[in-house]
Formats: structure tokens, sequence, C-alpha cells
């Protein structure tokens, strides 16, 4: 199972469908954030990660959970 399949069974379950997923990647293809974002990942990063903003952006999504909703970028929200 790779990280769109794990993606895909958490968005499935309502105990873990509100969990936050990003994506982090180092083998960055055409087509595979939205390949991510179809899976059900919140968001995508590619690496090398910027520590400078990689905090925020994960932040964002711990943000977004504790109000009860799935959002951030490519969630629609």
């Amino acid at each position: 199972m790779h990280g769109y399949d794990v993606a895909a069974e958490l968005r499935r379950h309502q105990s873990t469908a509100s969990i936050p997923i990003v994506a982090v990647t180092s083998y960055a293809m055409p087509g595979d954030r939205e390949r991510a974002i179809e899976s059900g990942c919140d968001g995508y990063v590619e690496k090398p990660i910027d520590p400078d903003t990689f905090v925020a952006q994960v932040e964002a999504y711990c943000t977004s959970a504790e109000s009860g909703g799935r959002c951030g970028p490519g969630s629609g929200s």
C-alpha cells in the first residue's frame, strides 16, 4: 500500500475522515499533486522542504482540523 492508498482508506472511515493529510514527496512527477488531492490528501509538499515555510504549512492543516473540518490548499475550502 502506498501513500495515496492510505489517504483514500483514511477518508473512507468516519473516525479518520477529517484527519488532515499532507503528502510529502521527494520524487515529484507531473500529475502527482492532482493524484494526491484526488486520493484525499489536503495538501502536497515537494522536497526539499523549506524549514521556514513547512511548519506554517502543516500548522494550517492542524488548525483546520481543530475547528472540525478539512481545509487548506487543495481541499476546496
